[in-house]
């Protein structure tokens, strides 16, 4: 059985100078996981297999632009976190736990609407760095167990492209597209070489 506790907190600052807003925010999450063993329904009769605290801060900061009905322009970083864990069904104990992931995101945009509103066009550029990348799959110490365990550095690169087109009162386009590149940087699970 796993049981998790979360609880998380979070604030956030902006500030706005003429057509510019900057803003901070920072998320405080912390999650507590579990694993008990047992063969009884009662507290009582389980054992604690595993128990950890992942204590995990997340900032976010970004900048916009923005002059009367003009385009706005942004960028954006913040940071991402995912728990660790515990596998159940690890084979040895050297499985049993797996760390968090984390990412820190890189984010430019546009965001706009031209003449009499008949033309839109939004475009977002991205770079994503991933450290202990959670991955699952089969056990080399046992048949047919798969567990959850961190497979190493990453990273994922791209864009997303919207648009739409309204010539008349009745009668409308849209085009989008969207590229994401993401790879592993450095594997350290066996099977991703």
């Amino acid at each position: 059985i796993k049981r998790t506790e979360t609880w998380a907190a979070f604030g956030s600052l902006s500030y706005s100078l003429s057509a510019t807003t900057v803003r901070a925010e920072l998320r405080y999450t912390q999650e507590s996981k579990a694993l008990l063993a047992g063969t009884d329904t009662t507290d009582a009769n389980y054992r604690k297999v595993g128990e950890k605290t992942f204590p995990m801060w997340t900032p976010r900061f970004t900048i916009d632009y923005r002059r009367e009905d003009g385009p706005l322009l942004y960028g954006s970083i913040a940071k991402g976190a995912k728990a660790g864990g515990f596998n159940a069904a690890a084979p040895t104990p050297g499985e049993l736990p797996f760390e968090p992931e984390t990412n820190w995101t890189y984010e430019l945009g546009l965001k706009s609407q031209w003449p009499d509103r008949r033309l839109l066009l939004n475009l977002a550029i991205f770079d994503s760095e991933m450290e202990g990348i959670q991955i699952t799959n089969q056990s080399p110490n046992g048949p047919a167990v798969f567990i959850t365990r961190n497979g190493g550095s990453g990273r994922s690169r791209g864009f997303e492209l919207e648009t739409a087109y309204r010539p008349t009162d009745h009668w409308a386009c849209s085009f989008t597209y969207s590229l994401a590149d993401a790879r592993f940087k450095q594997a350290t699970d066996s099977s991703l070489r």
